[in-house]
């Protein structure tokens, strides 16, 4: 089951580098499916305020249809800091960041599945592309309020 649940992952990661050469981002989208249905829900938002909102009522969505279980694909920043220190400035602010596509696989039934690709951006002009991340350990280093829309 595994290894149907990474290539299902892989495959989203594919989709999302087919939008980043394309029109040169990745927006936020969820795939989501409940018993009767499957929903292709765009997370369309323009700043911290929109994004509140619009992720509250995605999860109220969610929840009305009765979802089990949803993708999430997402272009990011992020940085990297050890299990000890606390991140006092968000990585849209910091210069350390790294631009990243997110994949993240999210279930009532089990712990959520997360895979990370670098956004390579060629200073040369040529497409942009992505390159596979280390997988992160159990629990995961990347936690947030879109892992928790179920």
């Amino acid at each position: 089951m595994r290894d149907k649940i990474d290539e299902f992952m892989t495959e989203m990661a594919m989709y999302a580098e087919h939008l980043l050469v394309t029109t040169g981002m990745v927006g936020t989208f969820f795939l989501a499916s409940s018993e009767e249905a499957t929903f292709l829900v765009p997370g369309d938002w323009a700043n911290e305020k929109e994004k509140v909102a619009i992720v509250t009522e995605i999860k109220r969505f969610f929840q009305e249809e009765g979802v089990t279980r949803y993708v999430m694909v997402s272009e990011a920043w992020t940085v990297t800091v050890s299990r000890h220190e606390q991140l006092k400035v968000m990585p849209r602010d910091r210069e350390d960041r790294e631009e990243i596509v997110l994949v993240a696989l999210v279930a009532a039934d089990r712990a959520p599945r997360i895979k990370c690709w670098e956004i390579d951006r060629p200073f040369t002009g040529e497409a942009p592309s992505l390159k596979p991340m280390e997988e992160p350990g159990h629990g995961g280093w990347i936690e947030g309020r879109m892992l928790n829309l179920i």
